[in-house]
């Protein structure tokens, strides 16, 4: 069976939760963060589940602020993150190359063999569409070419709004990081969290996968 395709509006408002739980993990900046010192208060995550989002959210930062500075800043988590690290940095270059390409071609989608598609359609920025089809296309072949074409153009609105939320969400983290260096790390982090936070994200994913 495969997965169900995600809902929009669903996925507009998770994007929403995303940044509102991320507020209430930093409501306020310590006056620490004001002489140098780590601006998310530690003792005040002592609670929080670190195998939830905010919890690898946080184990995260701490690595970053460890990594520069060699600062002694615990959560109480046990296991050291520099493999969580890696992996939030290369999903999050997975998904800036496929934002690139969004960015060079609204979208365009070929169906049939690579060597000698049935039907592709282009569209530009400005909505101009422009479908090419083969001599032999049968109606079942068209169907398909839509409905591939509705999935490009459904994935694109989710990227997009995806990048949207991980830009704020990342300006969000950076801010509550204090060596230098750290903030270009935030996006990678935002990333990982928001995406772990949305069901309609992940359907999208796998909807990709099967």
């Amino acid at each position: 069976m495969n997965p169900a395709e995600p809902d929009f509006a669903t996925f507009e408002s998770e994007m929403d939760s995303a940044l509102t739980r991320l507020d209430g993990l930093f409501p306020a900046a310590p006056a620490e963060a004001a002489q140098g010192g780590v601006s998310f208060d530690v003792a005040a995550f002592s609670a929080v589940d670190e195998a939830s989002p905010e919890g690898q959210l946080l184990a995260l930062m701490q690595e970053a602020e460890m990594g520069e500075t060699g600062k002694e800043v615990s959560f109480g988590i046990g296991e050291t993150v520099s493999g969580a690290m890696q992996k939030a940095q290369a999903d999050f270059d997975s998904f800036m190359e496929r934002i690139n390409r969004d960015v060079l071609n609204f979208a365009h989608v070929e169906s049939g063999a690579a060597d000698s598609p049935i039907a592709a359609t282009r569209i530009n920025w400005t909505g101009d569409a422009l479908t090419v089809l083969s001599a032999g296309a049968q109606p079942d072949d068209l169907r398909e070419h839509s409905r591939s074409l509705h999935r490009e153009l459904m994935g694109r609105n989710l990227r997009l709004r995806m990048f949207s939320t991980v830009t704020v969400a990342a300006g969000k983290i950076s801010l509550a990081l204090t060596t230098p260096g750290t903030a270009l790390m935030a996006l990678p982090m935002a990333y990982q969290y928001v995406s772990q936070l949305s069901q309609q994200w992940q359907a999208f994913q796998s909807l990709n996968q099967s």
